[in-house]
């Protein structure tokens, strides 16, 4: 399948919705910066409380404790659900253009606790992929280091290591990158079909991607110029759009290729037979 229409489809939809994107990007940030600065305090909260000679009282204890771990849950929670609801927007508005207000769409309890939890699971498959195709890097890097330590090595075996070295780490980078975007499309899914299982949104996800893993990834890794710009804070409105516009737009492709969307769900009537009347 080809994604090479992704961009092109992301500038096309933004000719209409930009400032909506740019509003959505915005929300998105200001809540994952409140969040994180909200689950910081809650744990430097519990990690002070034993300190805090003034509160004698155990059962007072026990509650602050347990208020500090409540929160701490509920941001940890909450930042995945505005996560999730960036991606959901931008899937929607790559078939028809979104108001803000589509932002704010309240899940029922089931599917918000279901989102969180494929939320956190896919970070954590993630570093798990990640890591794995980092494994031959990080042992070569080990026996590097203890060669280098214990007996040295010459001065172009150590240019040769280094040079290994470098391609290791970047073939790895790159592979684990293509495999992790097997769970790229579980937000669509969801989207789609909030009742879906999670066992089934995963393999859904995994089938998915697999003819097109490398096509996503290589579409994704063009934006990694542009987000070092997004350091400079002001293009990050031009950069963050562009690029989540275009994960939106594989997406639906990909699921509209698929034939997985509601609308393509929709039995096709070709030829209608009505009884004739008695």
């Amino acid at each position: 399948m080809s994604l090479s229409a992704a961009k092109i489809d992301a500038q096309r939809v933004l000719l209409h919705t930009r400032p909506h994107a740019v509003a959505v990007c915005l929300l998105t940030l200001f809540f994952k910066l409140l969040f994180i600065v909200s689950l910081g305090t809650c744990i430097y909260s519990l990690t002070m409380l034993p300190r805090y000679e003034q509160v004698t009282n155990i059962y007072l204890k026990i509650v602050l404790y347990a208020l500090f771990a409540l929160g701490g849950l509920c941001c940890v929670w909450l930042y995945a659900l505005v996560s999730t609801a960036l991606r959901r927007w931008f899937y929607k508005n790559a078939a028809a253009p979104q108001p803000i207000s589509a932002y704010f769409a309240r899940p029922t309890v089931k599917v918000a606790f279901k989102t969180a939890y494929l939320f956190w699971l896919r970070k954590l498959l993630t570093f798990g992929t990640v890591f794995g195709y980092l494994v031959p890097f990080l042992g070569g890097a080990a026996g590097f280091l203890y060669a280098l330590r214990m007996r040295g090595m010459s001065a172009f075996l150590f240019y040769f290591s280094l040079g290994f070295l470098a391609v290791l780490l970047i073939s790895g980078l790159f592979f684990g990158f293509a495999a992790i975007q097997k769970y790229a499309f579980w937000e669509g899914l969801l989207t789609e079909d909030p009742q879906r299982g999670i066992i089934d949104t995963l393999t859904q996800s995994r089938r998915l991607a697999r003819p097109i893993c490398f096509a996503a990834a290589r579409t994704k890794l063009r934006f990694a110029p542009w987000g070092i710009l997004c350091l400079l804070v002001f293009p990050l409105i031009y950069v963050m759009p562009y690029y989540c516009q275009s994960v939106g737009c594989i997406t639906k492709t990909a699921l509209d290729k698929n034939c997985l969307t509601l609308s393509s769900q929709k039995p096709i009537i070709f030829l209608h037979l009505a009884k004739a009347p008695v």
